[in-house]
């Protein structure tokens, strides 16, 4: 049985980005408001923390620090439980491009990487001392444009994964900018489920949480063009209820 029609939990947003479950409500990012907000299950909102170039992919230290992406600078900061905000790593010496997510299976042993110009998923095996071997793909959910730069890459891609949450039965729900839908993906690349988008919207990321793991975030924007989302305020966050909880990171 197919999800429920998504409803709104908050709007007014330019670009939402990177949702995740933590201490019982949401976090989430917002590129063009160059922050990151909690949001609580009845849709109040709270800015947390102020990212100059663009926050992007959320987690938590075993300590309870929350670490950011800094996406145009290439950056993961760190913020202590006191407020103090530190760089984390420097990453801009392995890429000079903006930062993404991905996700990892429970056991800790395989790595999963949404490539959305490649309309797939790649996964990695993680070895004991945090190293990647054996790449593979996971799921190819269209045909891979040829290589070309962005802008002109973006009209063949078909179905695009973007920001993704993996469930209990192994399976990854996938927001598909390119379809205007998130899609419930099995491993090998069949598309199980989907949930379409408002008209004028697409779905840029989702994730699993809420008490059972069971509420789906979806993230919708009408595109993610800097230009057009930046002094708007069209960006919402939506919300369903999904059979299968979350489980793996984030």
């Amino acid at each position: 049985m197919s999800p429920p029609t998504p409803v709104p939990l908050l709007e007014g947003g330019a670009f939402f980005e990177s949702p995740r479950w933590h201490d019982d409500r949401w976090w989430v990012s917002d590129f063009y408001r160059e922050a990151v907000y909690t949001v609580s299950v009845d849709g109040t909102e709270q800015r947390v923390l102020e990212v100059e170039h663009q926050p992007s992919g959320l987690g938590w230290l075993p300590d309870g620090s929350l670490l950011v992406v800094s996406m145009k600078n290439q950056r993961l900061l760190r913020r202590d439980a006191d407020g103090n905000v530190s760089a984390y790593a420097d990453l801009s010496a392995y890429t000079d491009s903006s930062l993404n997510g991905s996700v990892i299976t429970p056991d800790g042993t395989t790595l999963i990487v949404g490539e959305t110009a490649g309309c797939r998923y790649t996964a990695f095996t993680i070895a004991a001392d945090g190293s990647l071997a054996d790449r593979r793909v996971w799921a190819q959910l269209a045909p891979s444009p040829a290589l070309a730069p962005f802008q002109e890459m973006i009209p063949q891609i078909t179905v695009g994964p973007d920001g993704c949450t993996l469930d209990a039965a192994g399976h990854i729900w996938s927001a598909d900018e390119a379809g205007r839908r998130c899609i419930r993906v099995a491993p090998g690349g069949a598309i199980v489920d989907q949930i379409g988008m408002p008209d004028g919207f697409s779905c840029f990321a989702c994730a699993l949480g809420g008490d059972d793991g069971r509420t789906l975030l979806l993230c919708a924007a009408p595109d993610f063009l800097e230009g057009n989302r930046r002094q708007s305020r069209e960006a919402v966050l939506l919300q369903t209820t999904v059979d299968v909880g979350h489980a793996g990171r984030p």
